[in-house]
């Protein structure tokens, strides 16, 4: 019998983030991956900003040129905020998801 203390040893976030938002970024859906990210680095406010935008851009059909500079500029941003908290390891996997 497998025991869930087993699984979860084997489990690493940024690997099953990278796997995720690459599959996302790999299918264009770069607003989904930008939530995703904001999720990942537990910034409420960026989550909410993203999945406004991500919305819009679902609802219209393509982005606006000032979402997609907001949705980069709050990326960036997360990014740098990953390059600090996280190893380098589990940066490096979630720097290159994107």
């Amino acid at each position: 019998m497998i025991k869930l203390r087993d699984l979860l040893e084997g489990y690493d976030p940024a690997e099953a983030f990278h796997k995720k938002v690459s599959r996302m970024t790999d299918q264009n859906d770069h607003s989904a991956a930008a939530v995703e990210l904001a999720i990942y680095m537990d910034d409420r406010d960026a989550v909410r900003k993203l999945q406004q935008i991500k919305k819009d851009h679902d609802k219209n059909g393509s982005i606006t040129p000032a979402d997609q500079k907001e949705r980069d500029g709050l990326v960036d941003k997360l990014l740098k905020k990953a390059k600090k908290e996280l190893s380098d390891k589990d940066y490096k996997l979630i720097n290159s998801s994107f």
